[in-house]
C-alpha cells in the first residue's frame, strides 16, 4: 500500500536512473540540469540520484552546492545528503553548509542536515568548527541539532574533539561522539 503523495513521472524517471542507466558523463549532465526543473519533486529526485549513482565529485559536487540553495525546503535535504556521499571530496561545500547551519531561519531538517554534513566531510571542514560550537553551547537550539553539531564537531578531529572532552566529559556518551 503506498503512502503519500505519487511523484510525477519526472520525478520517478530521475530516482530510477542510477538503476536503469550506468554512469555517464551524459547522465551526470541530465541529472544536473533537472537540478533546474521548475518541479521540485525533479529537483529533489535529481539531488538523491546524484549521491546514489557515484557521480563523480567534480560534475556533481557543485551542482549539489547550487541545489541547497533552492527555494524549495524538500530539495535542500536532498542535496545535502548526496553531499554526504561525497564526504571530504564535497569540502567544496563547507561554506555554504555554515551558513545554512547558522541561519535560524532555515527549517529544521536543512539545519541539522548541514551540521551532519559537516561531520561527514570530516577534517577538510575544519572551518566549521566556531559555527559548530556555537550551536552545541547556545540551549536555545533544538537538542537534536546540539547533538549532531557535537558529533560533526568530534569528527573534524582535534582541537574540536580536544573542546568536546574539556568542555563536557559527561555529555559525552549522550552525544555519540568519540
Amino acid at each position: 500500500m503506498r503512502v503519500g503523495p505519487r511523484p510525477s513521472p519526472r520525478a520517478a524517471y530521475c530516482h530510477s536512473w542510477s538503476v536503469l542507466h550506468p554512469v555517464s558523463d551524459r547522465g551526470i549532465r541530465i541529472l544536473c540540469e533537472r537540478l533546474q526543473d521548475p518541479d521540485p519533486d525533479v529537483r529533489g529526485a535529481a539531488a538523491k540520484t546524484l549521491g546514489w549513482c557515484g557521480a563523480p565529485a567534480d560534475q556533481a559536487v557543485p551542482a549539489l552546492i547550487a541545489a541547497l540553495e533552492d527555494p524549495d525546503p524538500r530539495v535542500r535535504p536532498s542535496a545535502i545528503h548526496s553531499l554526504y556521499d561525497f564526504g571530504p571530496h564535497a569540502k567544496a561545500a563547507t561554506p555554504v553548509l555554515i551558513g545554512l547551519l547558522r541561519n535560524s531561519d532555515q527549517d529544521a531538517a536543512t539545519r541539522k542536515g548541514a551540521s551532519e554534513g559537516l561531520g561527514k566531510i570530516g577534517p577538510e571542514a575544519r572551518e566549521a568548527e566556531q559555527a559548530l560550537v556555537a550551536v552545541l553551547l547556545d540551549r536555545t537550539q533544538e537538542t537534536q541539532l546540539r547533538r549532531l553539531s557535537a558529533w560533526s564537531l568530534g569528527e573534524l578531529g582535534p582541537p574540536g574533539e580536544l573542546f568536546l572532552v574539556l568542555a563536557f566529559p559527561s555529555a559525552l556518551a549522550r552525544t555519540q561522539c568519540h
